[in-house]
């Protein structure tokens, strides 16, 4: 597998109960163990132990029935291939986002230089804030390991001791980079635009942020003889002491390829640069597929707010003309009633003029209370309600 593959839940789950686990796992890279957690991460039930037996001497277990999900991110299931096969696997042409064979030449062919004579802009702010500057665990842009964590945030995490070599291999990284098109530019926070912007490599609208940091080891620290004594002390207990060893590591995390390197004697960082790279095209391609997947799920929440605004609005339309339906079923009745009345005191106006007169404002009342003799106005009030738009 070259590339990633993405399904459905539902297909999954088919291919989970139409073949064992142990031979579908190969499909995708994967153990029969991984196989597995993916499937309950996905909340996809498995065979259990003695399925496919029972299967093969002609039996016909029952299937375990796929859950209904309520989380739509895990309707949709992704495979990652293994970095050893996205090296060795040419690369289509339009697939922009994994290193197709002429950037994995020049890759392979760079060389990190020795002395670099003018630095990325970035990198050179960094540097002069720095150099010549008495530096102490209190300084500001210190943090508690005696790292230098401020300037333009460019990903960089050192003790003046290993200052000039991260910055040949950052500005290393950022030449290789402009070589095979892709940038290195000042990104706006993804989630949160109160954080402040940071350095990220580029390739086409998806960003990643790498941080190298210098790795310090902790070391108890001698007590003061004339601070023995105090019951009290606000003194640390510890120090931390820089190794001179420096760790790469890449901001966005996914499963299935490496994001974290750490040098040693015999393999400093620059000899991992075509994978490095590889686990960065790698990691574009995976924030370009969250991305869309982000994108479907807020279509899919827009489009589900919509319909449920639509029920709301018909449900008040519906609840609207049953109202108007009541009040003339009981205006109905009690012109029936008034009729009703007015017939059983008929016989008696023959000698009351007043009587007469009631009994015919009664019925003016009841002709105009009955529904039966205003078509025209309830209908129009049911379609002028049915046409509104809430």
């Amino acid at each position: 597998m070259d590339k990633p593959i993405t399904m459905s839940r539902e297909a999954l789950y088919q291919l989970v109960w139409s073949e064992p686990i142990s031979t579908l796992a190969k499909r995708f890279d994967l153990s029969d163990q991984g196989l597995s957690k993916k499937c309950a991460k996905h909340r996809i039930p498995c065979p259990k132990v003695g399925y496919w037996a029972k299967v093969q001497h002609g039996h016909q277990p029952d299937k375990t029935p796929l859950p209904l999900n309520s989380d739509r991110i895990l309707d949709t299931v992704t495979f990652f291939p293994k970095l050893q096969d996205v090296v060795a696997s040419p690369t289509p042409a339009n697939q922009t986002s994994y290193l197709d064979d002429k950037q994995l030449a020049v890759v392979m062919a760079f060389g990190f230089p020795k002395e670099v004579k003018r630095f990325h802009p970035a990198i050179a702010a960094y540097k002069k804030a720095f150099t010549g500057r008495k530096i102490h665990r209190y300084s500001s842009g210190i943090d508690r390991y005696g790292r230098i964590t401020t300037g333009d945030n460019i990903g960089l995490k050192i003790t003046p001791k290993t200052l000039d070599r991260a910055c040949r291999l950052l500005h290393g990284m950022i030449t290789l980079c402009r070589e095979i098109d892709w940038g290195f530019t000042k990104k706006q926070h993804e989630y949160n635009q109160y954080k402040p912007a940071t350095y990220a490599f580029t390739n086409n609208n998806e960003s990643v942020a790498v941080e190298i940091k210098e790795l310090v080891t902790q070391v108890k620290r001698d007590k003061d003889p004339a601070k023995a004594d105090r019951l009290f002390s606000f003194e640390p207990v510890y120090d931390y002491q820089p190794t001179g060893i420096l760790e790469l590591s890449i901001s966005k995390h996914a499963r299935g390829f490496k994001t974290r390197w750490k040098e040693t004697p015999t393999m400093p960082l620059e000899s991992h640069i075509t994978e490095i790279m590889q686990s960065l095209s790698r990691t574009f391609e995976h924030s370009r597929l969250m991305r869309i997947e982000r994108e479907n799920e807020r279509r899919k929440r827009e489009e589900e707010e919509a319909r449920q605004r639509r029920r709301q609005q018909q449900a008040a339309i519906e609840r609207e003309c049953q109202q108007q339906l009541f009040t003339l079923a009981n205006n109905g009745a009690m012109a029936t009633n008034i009729r009703a009345l007015v017939d059983s005191l008929t016989h008696q106006a023959s000698h009351d003029t007043r009587l007469k007169q009631w009994l015919t404002w009664a019925s003016d009342v009841a002709d105009t209370l009955d529904p039966t003799q205003q078509h025209d106005m309830f209908l129009n009030g049911y379609e002028k309600i049915r046409s509104r738009d809430y």
